[in-house]
């Protein structure tokens, strides 16, 4: 083209964007600041999300930059995109002083926060931001229970049943469908917390029981306080769902291998061995059964 539009940029910036090609994006939009093509609020947001994505702090800071040229630095659209890649970045200090000089703030950029602080390993202080939302009427999204409910695992036992009282208050309060990152999430939470009988219920009442990532979870949270009985059950579920899976062979077998349960441990690698599944990388979960075999040859 000739002289490409503004929203030709846009279109093969966010071509880029989502076809995950984020570095290619970010030579782009520098190719467009070379031609000083005004950035607009939409290329600004896509261009700090391919930076957050690559976890480029630097080409950040430089989009900050034109942001702040444009005049655009205080529009919330792109204030949630400067927020993000602070937050990748650990630069939290400078991500909240972004989020406290918006006049207004709305859920994208108190989304974009809440998930820095968790990233930042600081979950009280998401799950007081997150309060904060309810306090100012901002509508809570999807999102913004995906990323708190992710924390809850984290957090002390006393927030946990703070967590439980936010899931349920999606349907309950706020009309939103709980969906698979959702469940998962406070499956993990109860399985932390070694609360199995409230994991059981709820795995028996949710939709998603027929995916393998929450049997997963379950069963990584069984290793944890040697639930044998559900560790057992989750794997079958595993074997029946995802048969050539190697993870709930291994999550089982460490398992038996921390209670000495030799036999069984070696029952589970020879069942393996029948169903032909081959062990996934960065697995060791036979190294206690061998530890033991070379003690007691």
């Amino acid at each position: 083209m000739f002289d490409p539009s503004l929203s030709s940029w846009n279109a093969i910036l966010s071509g880029y964007s989502l076809n995950g090609d984020y570095k290619e994006a970010i030579n782009l939009f520098r190719q467009m600041q070379f031609q000083n093509v005004q950035p607009d609020r939409t290329n600004l947001a896509i261009i700090l999300s391919s930076c957050a994505a690559m976890g480029l702090l630097q080409s950040g800071k430089q989009s900050h930059a034109a942001s702040q040229k444009a005049g655009l630095h205080m529009d919330n659209y792109v204030a949630s995109g400067l927020i993000s890649i602070y937050s990748e970045g650990k630069k939290l200090e400078t991500a909240k002083q972004i989020l406290e000089r918006l006049r207004e703030l709305d859920v994208v950029c108190y989304n974009a926060m809440i998930a820095g602080l968790s990233l930042g390993s600081l979950d009280e202080k998401a799950f007081t931001l997150f309060k904060h939302m309810r306090v100012k009427g901002v509508m809570q999204t999807q999102f913004s229970f995906t990323t708190i409910l992710n924390s809850c695992a984290k957090l002390h036992s006393e927030l946990i049943d703070e967590g439980i009282e936010i899931f349920n208050s999606m349907q309950l309060e706020h009309g939103l469908e709980p969906n698979l990152d959702h469940h998962t999430a406070i499956i993990d939470t109860l399985g932390q917390a070694g609360r199995f009988y409230e994991a059981e219920v709820l795995m028996d009442q949710m939709p998603h029981k027929d995916d393998p990532i929450i049997w997963e979870v379950l069963l990584s949270t069984c290793r944890i306080h040697a639930n044998v009985g559900l560790a057992r059950r989750a794997a079958r579920e595993l074997f029946h769902l995802d048969p050539q899976n190697s993870a709930p062979y291994a999550l089982l077998a460490n398992i038996y291998t921390s209670l000495e349960r030799w036999d069984d441990a070696r029952a589970v690698r020879e069942l393996m061995t029948q169903k032909e599944v081959r062990k996934n990388p960065g697995y060791s979960w036979i190294a206690g059964l061998s530890m033991k075999i070379k003690l007691n040859p």
